[in-house]
Order: C-alpha cells, then structure tokens, then sequence
C-alpha cells in the first residue's frame, strides 16, 4: 500500500482515506468539475454507498473525522502535504 501512496492516479483528484479501517479511496476531479472539497466529498460518498449515506457537513477544515479527504493538483501524490483543501468528515 505504501508504493500506491507514492504515485498520484491523476493530475487531479480527490483523495478519501478511512481513519479507522486504513483503506484509501481515489477520485478523479476532471478540467470541468468544481474544484470544491465539500462537492467532491459528496459525490465520492453517492459513487461509494449510494443515496443511503450522506456526508455530515461541514467538513472539518484541517482536522480528522472518520474520513479524511484531500484534493490533490498538478500530480501531487496522495501523501504530499501540498493540498488544494482538505478536512475531515463523518457519514450518516
């Protein structure tokens, strides 16, 4: 897991990591979508687990929940301090 983390799957994308369970989940951010963290996240959570879950906003800006997400530009790696946004969240 550790080489996945070296390599970023997109110039631009969302980058979801689940605290408790370590598991990490990618987003491509296309040239026309919102650059726009609590948007990404909600539509991560739509792709994941369906309507059934919502994202309990708002994020929590430099700070963990059960979710953190970052969006990463310009072929930053996921483990690159150097975001465009990032925060915790929860799910309900």
């Amino acid at each position: 897991m550790k080489d996945l983390l070296k390599v970023a799957p997109h110039e631009t994308y969302l980058y979801v990591y689940h605290c408790a369970s370590g598991d990490h989940y990618f987003r491509e951010i296309k040239d026309d979508d919102l650059l726009d963290l609590e948007t990404q996240v909600i539509h991560w959570a739509k792709e994941q687990f369906g309507d059934d879950v919502q994202v309990d906003l708002p994020i929590l800006y430099g700070m963990e929940g059960e979710y953190f997400a970052s969006i990463k530009t310009d072929f930053n790696p996921p483990d690159s301090v150097i975001s465009w946004e990032s925060g915790g969240f929860y799910l309900k």
